[in-house]
């Protein structure tokens, strides 16, 4: 188990009062700046980072400008952005960006802010999204000894994000409302809905409670006496009736209102609120015997969730009839109430994930056994006693020296995970305690409260057996369909060797010394890690076995292990998607002046030979033979963008692809001479 997987649910709770707390904040008193900078301060306290701000984006300069920071050096700083720097940030939609692994189109302007994101200390930017649309990012430091940010971390700063998202929001519309009125008690009135709104940010028990609270803070803000909300059945043309208030039973039973009623196209269409007063819609009017309606939708992320209407007026409020800020007033309680229901359903993914994790690992393979700070076993599953071969009664209590006693690797593992406060881990090791020729993949790892302080430590123990160490073997290799296929036994691996046919694709990055020339090393490693990652995907994609071979340069194999009669083809079809995927990103690092990718591809079809190879252990899987050295010959012969093939291979798709033959070329490594052929296009 690793560290994150226990802290997700050690500090379950922790996180949510986390949440609790930050929301307090929002609903305190103060300027808006005060509120937000500690709403700054405690999300930075919650996840133990010492440096952070929010840069907001001016639409006139183009600059994204520190709005308000906390153990930040310097007050006023601006980063320049470019329009389509911008729509680019658009496009990446709420992506988490690592400045140190930013996504590839915004490579260029990290190392052109370097300086400036030094000073603000950026190891991770959170965007700030609303309606669609970038205005601002949260920059935060790196965590307390160098931690790495937990799923949980990025769960948080999502919904943060979206909270300050609408903060901001709500104080544009509150400053626009300040402007158009001023009738004092009308003014007071719109300051205490607004504070009141606030309430969605709480977590509710249940989605029927939630929408509930919802319909009763509307009708009390807006002084109504009857409303309902109606929620979107998605395969159901008909409206369903929520919650509603003060409407009678017999009106529920015997109306029925549809997605397609015109009164409430305008929800549906063009996704805002309608003011209807006077109307005449007969459903509508049967259901809440009201002339006088007010509807607004309500989205749950991008998708529409419910309509709320209200209804019959308070007899006491002066006005009948609905205004223009009475729907900018519920247009708000209902954005605020799509995140209370994003709230809600993320809530409830992290505690249904939490427990799901708690049973995997009570009841997981891997063995499991933590200790306490003083190295005493205090929790051990079955899966470890069935390894140590002993009963808990023996083992809990016990010092880790006294279970490893003949194993001094594992003891030092434990020690220095502890003293390091760092998950640390061996794979394919003897583990003498069950054996002395079991191999085994072992795991420590710092144990944390709710405070985040180290009480002990978690040791995993993983038995390694011939024929079943295909997963560490095959992991990140092959699709996860295959992995699986492979792991169940129903495709037969021989780890000591086999012979058959395979395709070989042999692909590499030609101008790497012209990169390197022209970045500095975390760049150059960036922009070939990004390519070597884009084109494994394709490979595994076309269930194709992908394997290293140099820095810049990768094989694929398809018919070893994984035999199927449209290996050549697939082989084929993945090639040129790369090509393809090569095209589409030298479009864009041609905008950046950056060095254009430089790759070319062989495929070669024959006779192979593959099982496993290692020094103690079978940990790899190589396929070899005259095959791999023609698909590599081929690679490095071919030019820029081009895909050389073998006889072989074009003799099996001659059917359905083009080929130019072109001349005869030597393999040095065979010491033959080969026709070769490139591929010109797929027939019609």
């Amino acid at each position: 188990m690793s560290d994150e997987q226990h802290s997700h649910i050690q500090d379950e709770s922790f996180f949510l009062n986390a949440l609790f707390e930050l929301e307090n904040i929002l609903l305190g008193d103060g300027d808006f700046n005060t509120i937000c900078t500690k709403f700054l301060e405690q999300l930075m306290g919650t996840l133990l980072v010492s440096k952070g701000g929010i840069l907001l984006l001016d639409p006139n300069s183009y600059e994204l400008k520190l709005h308000l920071h906390s153990g930040l050096p310097q007050d006023q700083l601006a980063v320049e952005v470019t329009q389509s720097l911008f729509e680019t940030m658009v496009m990446q939609g709420e992506e988490i960006y690592i400045i140190e692994n930013p996504p590839a189109q915004l490579t260029h302007f990290f190392q052109k802010n370097d300086n400036k994101l030094k000073i603000l200390d950026s190891h991770i930017w959170v965007p700030l999204f609303l309606r669609g649309s970038v205005f601002g990012f949260i920059s935060l430091g790196k965590k307390y000894m160098d931690q790495e940010y937990t799923a949980n971390d990025l769960k948080i700063l999502n919904i943060t994000a979206r909270i300050i998202a609408l903060s901001f929001q709500n104080q544009v519309l509150f400053d626009s409302m300040r402007r158009q009125q001023t009738d004092q008690t009308k003014l007071t009135r719109e300051i205490q809905a607004i504070q009141a709104m606030s309430f969605v940010l709480k977590i509710i028990p249940g989605l029927d409670e939630l929408l509930d609270t919802v319909l009763t803070q509307a009708l009390k803000l807006l002084n109504v006496q009857s409303g309902l909300i109606f929620q979107i059945q998605p395969h159901n043309p008909l409206l369903k009736v929520a919650v509603s208030e003060g409407i009678s039973d017999e009106n529920l039973q015997n109306s029925r209102v549809s997605r397609n009623n015109s009164a409430l196209l305008t929800c549906f269409q063009h996704r805002r609120g309608v003011i209807l007063n006077n109307h005449n819609d007969r459903r509508l009017n049967k259901l809440t015997k009201a002339d006088h309606l007010l509807a607004a939708p309500i989205f749950s992320g991008k998708e529409l969730f419910a309509i709320i209407v209200m209804a019959e007026r308070d007899a006491a409020f002066e006005k009948e009839q609905y205004e223009e800020l009475d729907l900018q007033l519920l247009s708000l309680l209902c954005r605020q109430a799509g995140l209370a229901i994003e709230n809600y359903n993320s809530y409830q993914d992290v505690s249904k994930h939490a427990h799901r994790q708690q049973f995997l690992i009570d009841n997981m393979a891997t063995g499991i056994l933590t200790t306490t700070v003083l190295g005493e076993i205090d929790s051990v599953n079955d899966a470890m006693l069935s390894l140590l071969s002993c009963e808990k009664e023996d083992i809990l209590n016990s010092h880790f020296h006294t279970i490893f006693s003949e194993d001094p690797h594992i003891l030092d593992l434990i020690q220095q995970a502890q003293i390091s406060e760092k998950s640390l881990h061996e794979h394919f090791t003897i583990c003498h305690a069950i054996s002395h020729d079991t191999p085994v993949n072992i795991s420590a790892s710092p144990l944390r409260n709710g405070d985040n302080n180290v009480h002990g430590v978690v040791v995993t123990l993983d038995e390694v057996r011939n024929e079943n160490n295909l997963k560490e073997i095959f992991r990140n290799k092959v699709h996860s369909e295959a992995l699986h296929e492979l792991v169940e036994g129903e495709i037969p691996v021989k780890l000591d060797g086999a012979a058959g046919k395979a395709t070989i694709l042999y692909c590499q990055m030609n101008n790497l010394p012209e990169i390197i020339e022209a970045l500095n090393a975390d760049a150059t490693f960036r922009y070939v890690n990004h390519f070597l990652e884009k084109a494994n995907r394709i490979i595994l994609d076309a269930k194709g076995m992908w394997n290293k071979t140099d820095p810049e340069a990768m094989m694929a194999a398809f018919g070893m292990p994984f035999t199927r009669d449209d290996d050549a083809e697939r082989a084929l079809r993945t090639a040129i998607e790369i090509m393809a995927m090569v095209t589409a990103e030298n479009e864009l690092l041609e905008q950046q002046g950056i060095p254009l990718l430089d790759v070319s591809i062989g495929v070669a079809t024959g006779e192979v030979v593959a099982g496993g190879a290692g020094a103690s252990v079978k940990n790899q899987y190589l396929v070899l033979g005259d095959t791999v050295s023609i698909s590599r010959h081929l690679c490095e012969t071919a030019k820029a963008d081009e895909i050389l093939v073998c006889p072989s291979t074009r003799g099996r798709l001659q059917g359905n692809f083009k080929f130019d033959r072109l001349r005869k070329t030597r393999v040095r490594q065979l010491g033959t001479q080969i026709e070769i052929y490139r591929y010109s296009g797929e027939k019609q």
